[in-house]
């Protein structure tokens, strides 16, 4: 009966002796360390294999769906750690305006915020931010352990007074603040208002002011009537320059600021009439009215 003989090698060495398991016949297995030979006793059958080394040079398939997979789940938890880790500090950016003594009230309202829980989600943290008056918007990011909320305030533009003698912050996008020191060393224009409906020519004017350098500079006050007359205080020299209707702003505006700039204007001038197209009509301390045409 013929078998096949399983030549046996416990040293791992092709060159020594090998004994078959079933026969007990010895002899020499000379062959290379990338093949293994099953010997039957007139046949002799080579089967190559892959070596050792050609293994390290050609990494499967299955490797890097493993590799590739531990990468994910290790970016996977230090993404959901970070996102879930506990808040403990408020960082604030973005004043510049604002006395320091409400900027400390916004951010103990965020820290409260933190200790207490309230503050799950990062929009929390911008809608207790912009409850207070001064505060336009926020916009809130996590950065490790760190809250950190940016702000835009609120600009001021003029100090409104009402028949009822209230003041009131007019900003720059069309709001009246309560009154309050949110704006420290801030230098507006103190506006009179007959009635709330003044409040857009107001705010026309204000915003053409500000393209104006020396008018822009001299306008101390702003006195709306309930016919919606303008009219500008300049200080210095205390000249009252009369706009009439909220018509035509730009051109008799910059009609003013050429005037300061002009041999026709004197200290003693205390009004000036810009109630007329190309027309200039002053008066002084010790004249009735002058024209200028323009």
């Amino acid at each position: 009966m013929q078998h096949y003989c399983r030549w046996l090698n416990p040293t791992s060495d092709p060159f020594l002796w090998c004994k078959c398991s079933t026969c007990g016949e010895r002899r020499t297995l000379r062959a290379c360390r990338k093949s293994e030979r099953v010997m039957r006793h007139d046949t002799v059958v080579m089967i190559p294999r892959m070596s050792n080394q050609q293994r390290k040079h050609s990494p499967s398939l299955g490797w890097f769906l493993t590799t590739a997979v531990l990468v994910g789940a290790v970016v996977a938890s230090a993404f959901l750690w970070n996102r879930h880790r506990p808040l403990t500090t408020v960082e604030l950016v973005g004043w510049q305006r604002v006395a320091a003594m409400y900027r400390d009230s916004v951010a103990a309202a965020l820290a409260t915020g933190l200790a207490t829980g309230s503050i799950v989600h990062l929009r929390d943290a911008e809608a207790i931010a912009e409850r207070f008056p001064f505060v336009q918007r926020a916009i809130a990011r996590r950065i490790g352990s760190v809250l950190h909320v940016s702000v835009v305030e609120r600009e001021p533009l003029a100090l409104v007074v009402s028949n009822q003698g209230q003041l009131e912050w007019l900003t720059a996008d069309s709001v009246l603040l309560p009154s309050g020191s949110y704006y420290s060393g801030e230098i507006v224009p103190l506006v009179h208002l007959s009635d709330s409906a003044g409040i857009s020519a107001v705010l026309s004017v204000l915003r053409l002011l500000s393209n104006q350098q020396r008018l822009g500079a001299y306008c101390a006050e702003l006195h709306v009537d309930a016919s919606k007359n303008i009219t500008l205080t300049l200080e210095p020299p205390g000249a009252e320059v009369h706009l009439g209707k909220p018509t035509d702003l730009e051109s008799k505006l910059a009609s003013a600021e050429w005037l300061l700039d002009s041999p026709w204007w004197r200290p003693t001038v205390r009004r000036v009439d810009l109630r007329w197209s190309r027309r200039i009509v002053l008066q002084t301390e010790s004249t009735t009215a002058g024209r200028v045409d323009l």
